[in-house]
């Protein structure tokens, strides 16, 4: 791939081709639980061996190349300073899952790609994994998904386990937009990630619901839902806050509010949002008259919020007896203020095996396929046809500028760049 640098009328119609080609399948960064992203949370991570309780992960690489994936358990309720914080960083190649209990850890991620630490037990409180390159450093790879399950031994029937899944939550990355340090910011000014939600909504039950199972109704159920709400934003020197508004809209369309702060991470039964003796709740049947609604949930001031809930079906007769599943909220609107996760202080413990990507040396000159020192508009296509993954990215790897295995919007600019003289 031979050429001469561009003359102003070809450097703009490189320009154009690149903003035509890309502008189609350039989304904007969005946050869900449904889709690969570059950060995901895990709102509720929970150990307690009293109780027979453990959370087992499920983590996965959705690239065809290797990823490193960067991840922090915050011990939210625990008091000992010394065990707040439990980080590690390992490596996942190309469509790699990785499954292991938070209180067991993992000794051997395979393929070489580290491993996973035990959290300190007891334990309450959130994960948060970002992908990142060999060192910790985040980069810009919407390559995550995963799925926490919180398991709890029961007495009925004998070695039974109670368990609710649930899918962790993605941030996209924002292209061209990550500086690669341990601040991350979620959506406002300098946005790194998307934004997180105005508010969630939820469909429940009320606390306290009665539910008649089978024909005859021989099966009785008591409904009981707990909530775990944490922070969008992470401190490491101090507990995020956030002052959230709990809004209850029952079956009739009658509606009723309740204020209160959280510090980092909430987790409680609905019922005892507001009150200490839950049969006085707002959120409990007996106070709605209503077996359902809907659950608004919006931050008022300080950081937004993430929520998942684990709905319990109970034995009135033996409350020993139960069977639980996860329900996840919709997510509505984006905030415009900035939630800053902050991982200064939680350097990662554990540094796998470096990438190839990672290891071998980085370009010098952006976009220069045939190595001539200038960027021919040949070689401007030839790195779209790889970012939208019509090409592999061996037919230019200069375009790979940080090492990452991609092309991404900010590294065609580059490029570009290059083109206006020799590199």
């Amino acid at each position: 791939m031979n050429g001469a640098p561009f003359s102003v009328p070809r450097l703009l119609l490189a320009i154009i081709i690149i903003g035509a080609l890309l502008a189609p399948g350039q989304a904007a960064a969005v946050v869900s639980s449904g889709e690969p992203a570059a950060l995901l949370v895990f709102p509720l991570i929970t150990v307690d061996a009293g109780s027979g309780t453990d959370t087992s992960i499920d983590l996965t690489n959705a690239d065809d190349g290797d990823v490193g994936v960067r991840c922090l358990y915050k011990n939210v309720q625990g008091s000992d300073p010394d065990t707040k914080f439990t980080p590690f960083l390992i490596r996942l190649m190309g469509n790699q899952p990785v499954v292991w209990r938070a209180g067991v850890g993992l000794a051997a991620v395979p393929g070489d790609g580290g491993s996973i630490p035990p959290v300190p037990a007891p334990f309450t409180g959130v994960l948060r994994c970002v992908a990142a390159d060999a060192t910790g450093a985040p980069v810009e790879r919407n390559a995550l998904f995963g799925s926490a399950t919180v398991e709890r031994a029961v007495a009925a029937p004998a070695r039974a386990v109670d368990s609710a899944r649930y899918a962790a939550i993605g941030h996209d990355a924002v292209p061209g937009q990550l500086n690669g340090d341990a601040q991350l910011v979620l959506g406002g000014d300098g946005a790194e990630y998307a934004a997180c939600p105005a508010s969630v909504e939820l469909q429940s039950f009320f606390d306290g619901a009665a539910l008649d199972l089978g024909s005859g109704a021989p099966l009785h159920r008591e409904l009981s839902t707990t909530l775990a709400l944490v922070t969008c934003a992470q401190g490491v020197a101090a507990d995020a806050q956030s002052s959230v508004t709990f809004t209850a809209t029952n079956e009739f369309g009658q509606r009723v509010t309740y204020i209160r702060s959280i510090s980092e991470q909430l987790v409680t039964p609905l019922s005892r949002i507001d009150t200490d003796t839950p049969a006085q709740s707002i959120f409990n049947v007996a106070q709605q008259h209503s077996l359902a609604g809907t659950i608004e949930i919006t931050p008022q001031n300080g950081s937004g919020v993430l929520v998942v809930a684990l709905q319990t079906q109970i034995d009135p007769s033996d409350p020993t007896h139960r069977s639980s599943a996860a329900l996840m909220p919709q997510l509505a609107g984006s905030r415009t203020d900035a939630d800053v996760v902050d991982l200064a202080l939680a350097t990662p413990t554990t540094t796998p095996a470096a990438t190839p990507t990672a290891t071998s040396a980085l370009p010098s000159c952006a976009g220069d396929c045939s190595g001539d020192g200038s960027v021919a508009i040949n070689e401007l296509i030839a790195g779209v046809g790889i970012a939208l993954g019509n090409q592999p990215l061996t037919a230019c790897p200069s375009f790979d500028v940080n090492g990452d295995g991609r092309v991404a919007i900010n590294e065609l600019i580059a490029a570009v760049n290059n083109a206006l003289g020799t590199c």
